[in-house]
């Protein structure tokens, strides 16, 4: 939370529904202000129905500390198993900072029905996703024909 220091480790979060309407269905949080480290957070069978955010993971929470040197290690999070209806705002986001970027978050099998935004991720590394849908399915592809409209910047 937004007054994390010294470490978090080792948190399950299992088998949760929400119904109703919730600001940010999974929210982890810290800025150099605060140092230590958030690792081994295990996420794993949640449901909820409408969201503001899915999943929002900041090291940079209300833009505090961003001049201050008291970086927050943030890796090792697993997300499996989490499905949401709608995300107001977006489905996924990882905010790390330049000097300590997040790294080594695996989502499996997410399933967001509808995001304005499906992903924003910055000062990241180790990212994975795995049989994930964020705003909705893609269909199969079709086969291009004569038909299909030409798009100006493709004319040559």
């Amino acid at each position: 939370g937004s007054e994390m220091s010294s470490g978090v480790e080792n948190v399950f979060i299992e088998n949760c529904t929400y119904g109703g309407y919730c600001k940010r269905g999974l929210y982890i949080k810290t800025n150099p202000d605060r140092g230590g480290f958030i690792r081994n957070i295990f996420i794993n069978n949640c449901e909820f129905g409408e969201v503001q955010d899915l999943f929002f993971l900041t090291s940079m929470y209300a833009g505090e500390g961003l001049d201050n040197h008291h970086f927050t290690a943030v890796h090792d999070i697993y997300v499996e198993d989490v499905t949401c209806e709608k995300a107001r705002a977006a489905a996924i986001v990882l905010q790390g900072t330049e000097v300590e970027k997040i790294r080594n978050v695996h989502f499996t099998r997410v399933a967001v029905e509808e995001a304005k935004i499906g992903l924003s991720m910055e000062n990241t590394e180790a990212v994975s996703f795995t049989d994930c849908i964020l705003g909705g399915r893609a269909g199969v592809p079709t086969t291009a024909s004569s038909k299909d409209k030409v798009f100006e910047g493709d004319k040559k």
